[in-house]
């Protein structure tokens, strides 16, 4: 009966240490193949910043910058359409000059037609120096008139293309706009590694995902964490959960929104 008990016990003890290896082998391959997964992650992530980082640097310089420009247009068209209604207000001013002076012309000519008819052989030399000075003083004031004139012309031009400028920046912020409209889509986590830290999300680049964003897990409208996009597919998008942000467990079928940088 001694004998065994210590065949049971020595056959127990030979158990636990071949399971002790084996959880040992276990652990060892599950330490590398987090070392290799952490190093392709790297690799991931230093691409990203090689050459995407970059891109996106300049395309937000190219937007401020546009948005400057655009900004100067609108003043200048401002200025411009002040311009135009001060050199109306000039144009309106001068009318009731030009009036007047049509007005003393018509009358002096009916002067002369009637002295003419009364006596058709006196000589009105003063009179015709009258209607000369009139006539000049109207001429003038055509000149002046289309002088002011040509101004609007001038500026109505400016005004124009300032306007085309000004629509082209404005469709060329649109776009943009739209972009990163289409990047505030949603998805849902339908996959969660544990292990490596990491969640599957079923929305990606058809869906207008682009790798600027920075993502929000919520469940029932409350945030569990963040996370950060780690690679973007066609149809699906692998994001590291940061786990400083984390507040809760992420779970399959948690709400993911992507918000992008920019708004």
């Amino acid at each position: 009966m001694i004998k065994l008990l210590f065949s049971i016990t020595a056959v127990a003890l030979l158990a636990s240490i071949v399971f002790g290896i084996q959880n040992r082998s276990t652990f060892v391959e599950n330490r590398k193949n987090r070392e290799v997964n952490n190093t392709e992650i790297d690799r991931i992530l230093n691409t990203f910043e090689a050459e995407e980082a970059p891109k996106l640097t300049e395309a937000q310089q190219t937007l401020f910058d546009a948005e400057n420009l655009l900004a100067t247009h609108i003043a200048q068209k401002g200025a411009a359409n002040e311009a135009i209604t001060r050199l109306n207000g000039e144009i309106a001013a001068k009318q009731p000059d030009l009036d007047k002076v049509m007005a003393e012309l018509t009358n002096a000519q009916k002067q002369v037609d009637s002295l003419k008819s009364l006596f058709p052989g006196v000589r009105l030399d003063n009179l015709g120096e009258t209607i000369a000075k009139l006539k000049s003083d109207v001429d003038d004031v055509k000149g002046e008139l289309a002088a002011k004139q040509t101004e609007v012309e001038i500026v109505e031009k400016k005004v124009a293309a300032n306007t085309a400028t000004i629509n082209r920046y404005e469709d060329r912020q649109a776009d943009r706009l739209a972009k990163i409209r289409r990047n505030a889509t949603e998805g849902t986590v339908t996959a969660v590694n544990r292990d490596w830290g990491f969640v599957v999300i079923n929305v990606g680049q058809r869906q207008g995902v682009e790798g600027d964003s920075s993502l929000i897990v919520k469940r029932a409208g409350q945030r569990i964490a963040n996370l950060n996009i780690v690679e973007v597919k066609p149809n699906i998008t692998v994001a590291d959960i940061r786990q400083k942000a984390l507040s809760g467990v992420v779970q399959p079928g948690d709400q993911v929104i992507f918000q992008n940088l920019g708004e």
